[in-house]
This record gives structure tokens, sequence and C-alpha cells, in this order.
């Protein structure tokens, strides 16, 4: 499986989580496939890169301003595309840590959760990342009366789905916002 080129009709740079959206849904209006990456994306090319000429590839790179810590609760949420190193860093500065941390900190919170990125840990939950994930927004396809894509809020209270998407490679949706568990 070496290395290859990933040739695609048009990439998707998305800001905000309306960008995104928008990005996800003028695919599916055009009927693209799609394959979400983020900025250090180092994946295998058959894995992240969409079926033929057509597809599209929305970066994540440009979607990371955003990261809401909740000292009270002890969670984080953050913009899809947000550096884990840059969440640890945010985080710490506010008295918290994470329980684990994969060897790569370069990679986005989105891309973390949705390969199953881990780290070495026997504490509470254990050494993978999305153990301690919470909360996602997820952005899904969705008919023309609906505008081509919407957001689907996961959590525990959708435990079937809410699990499925943590790892869910990217099939399910594209991962919008993460929130996350911390600790002191």
């Amino acid at each position: 499986m070496g290395r290859q080129e990933c040739v695609v009709s048009s990439a998707a740079f998305p800001t905000t989580e309306a960008g995104l959206v928008a990005a996800v849904a003028r695919a599916v209006r055009l009927g693209q496939k799609v394959k979400v990456i983020s900025r250090w994306a180092h994946s295998v090319p058959r894995l992240v890169c969409p079926d033929g000429r057509d597809g599209l590839v929305i970066s994540t790179s440009r979607y990371k301003n955003r990261i809401v810590v909740n000292k009270t609760r002890k969670t984080v949420e953050a913009d899809a595309g947000v550096d884990l190193r840059e969440l640890v860093d945010t985080v710490a500065k506010h008295g918290l840590a994470l329980p684990y941390m994969p060897y790569w900190g370069g990679v986005s919170i989105a891309g973390v959760i949705s390969t199953g990125a881990h780290g070495s840990s026997l504490f509470q939950r254990g050494g993978a990342v999305h153990e301690y994930v919470v909360g996602l927004r997820l952005v899904i396809p969705a008919t023309e009366a609906e505008g081509y894509a919407h957001v689907v809020v996961l959590d525990e209270s959708r435990p079937e789905e809410f699990n499925a998407a943590k790892v869910g490679l990217g099939v399910l949706g594209a991962i919008s916002t993460v929130s996350s568990m911390f600790f002191e």
C-alpha cells in the first residue's frame, strides 16, 4: 500500500461550524464523496482519499478558533481542528490535565478521536482519548428540505450513536466539536 497521490476535484477549508456545514451540504448536493482531514493528515491514502477525481477533501486546519474550558465541570469543548498540543497547553493554564496522551501531539482533536488514537494510562477509563469524550457535534448529510446537511449533538444519552461516532473514521459525518473530560 505505499504512498499514493490523492487527486480530488476540490478542497474546502472551513473556519466555523457553519462553514463545515456548508461544505458538507455542497458535497451532498453535488453527489461528491467526502473525506475530512486535519493539518497534519498522515493516514494511508486509500483511507483518506475519496474515490476518483470527483471527491472533496475538507481540511479542518483553519477550524481551530474555539477552546472553551469549564473548570467546574472539568471539561473542555474544542473545534475539530484544534491541535492536541494546543488543547493540552490551554487546559494546563486552568490547572487541568489529560490522563492520556498519544505520542504525537500535532494531530487535531477530531483526528485523535475519529482514529482511536491512544496513549498509555491505567488511570480512570484507560489510555484511549475517545474514552474521555463526553460530547460531539457531528455534521451529517441531510435531505434537500433540510439544506443537505445539519448538525447532530451526540453524548452519553445516545450511547450507540455516540460510541459509533467517536471512532467512526469519518464515515458517519464530519466532527465539528469535541467535548472531553480533564482532571486536576
